[in-house]
């Protein structure tokens, strides 16, 4: 059962995020919201590590192209950028709270993946994926 004291709130977590100039980038209004109650499932140390080291995007139309700047994005220790995609709109609260989780967990446990490099994906991706969702349950489970 979840502790719920131990949990940010959206509206907590929105002005967390704009205190420490951390906001999502080009996140329409929907994706925002998503990222927001997704992250409010997760115990605090969670979010707050996340907060401290992620950049989160989606890829969504919302500008028609736009520029990150990493040495920026690095400058103040952000070392991981998640993507949300379009077809995260189209699932369930439960699902989408999974996949921002699963997402999390897979930069907590240094699953750093270049898509240089084919062969080393393919062998340690099952084994990643696995240590990632059950991380994820976890927190979402506390």
């Amino acid at each position: 059962m979840k502790n719920n004291a131990s949990r940010y709130s959206p509206k907590e977590i929105s002005r967390l995020m704009k205190e420490r100039g951390t906001g999502p980038l080009s996140l329409g209004r929907n994706f925002s919201e998503i990222l927001f109650r997704s992250l409010s499932q997760l115990p605090r140390e969670v979010v707050d590590w996340a907060l401290e080291n992620i950049i989160f995007i989606s890829d969504l139309d919302v500008f028609s192209a736009y520029v990150i700047n990493l040495e920026e994005a690095l400058s103040k220790g952000k070392i991981f950028l998640i993507v949300l995609g379009g077809t995260l709109l189209k699932t369930s609260e439960e699902e989408q709270d999974l996949t921002v989780a699963h997402e999390i967990a897979h930069c907590c446990l240094g699953h750093h993946t270049l898509f240089l490099d084919q062969s080393s994906i393919k062998k340690s991706e099952a084994t990643d994926e696995g240590d990632a969702d059950a991380l994820a349950l976890l927190w979402l489970r506390k």
